[in-house]
């Protein structure tokens, strides 16, 4: 019985893609069988044919590949172990452009934030001093008012004193 046609690339995950212009043995195998009358216990001879044109053995018993005897895992692991080393160094070029990334938001938020502490400082300083500068002149002023004042009470303590000198002279006159 013919088989439906293939694709013009299949995948075979032991060799790769596989060409369709490539003679297929499953089909050479089965026009052989159908070319011996189909039945399943042909003549030795037709056996040995069988076994020559293919790399199939015809005691396969519907198997379309043998199976591997030899088979290597540390084939599989190196595959796996290639194939990890490129995803890790992919995954470690991703991380560190990321954490380069971060390190240059991360100053330039550093020296943002600094910058609008200084500024906050400065301005503060400023209100500081000026404060200061008021307040030293209002003291200031506040101060020759009091010593004006304390002249004028002594001033006027001198003339009162004066006067209770006088008021009891006149009071021993009399």
């Amino acid at each position: 019985m013919p088989r439906a046609k293939k694709p013009a690339y299949t995948s075979d995950f032991s060799n790769g893609l596989k060409n369709q212009n490539e003679p297929d043995m499953d089909l050479e195998l089965e026009e052989d069988e159908a070319n011996c009358g189909g039945s399943t216990n042909s003549s030795p001879q037709n056996q040995v044919a069988a076994q020559k044109k293919s790399p199939m053995m015809a005691s396969t018993s519907g198997k379309k590949r043998p199976a591997s005897d030899h088979y290597d895992p540390s084939d599989f692991s190196h595959e796996m172990q290639k194939m990890l080393e490129g995803f890790g160094a992919d995954v470690s070029k991703t991380l560190n452009y990321k954490k380069k990334r971060m390190e240059q938001l991360t100053q330039s938020s550093l020296k943002s934030a600094n910058k609008k502490v200084e500024e906050i400082w400065k301005n503060q300083q400023q209100a500081r001093t000026k404060l200061q500068e008021e307040f030293s002149k209002q003291i200031h002023a506040v101060y020759q008012q009091w010593e004006s004042d304390m002249e004028k009470s002594h001033e006027q303590e001198e003339k009162l004193n004066v006067c209770c000198h006088g008021f009891t002279r006149e009071q021993k006159i009399y």
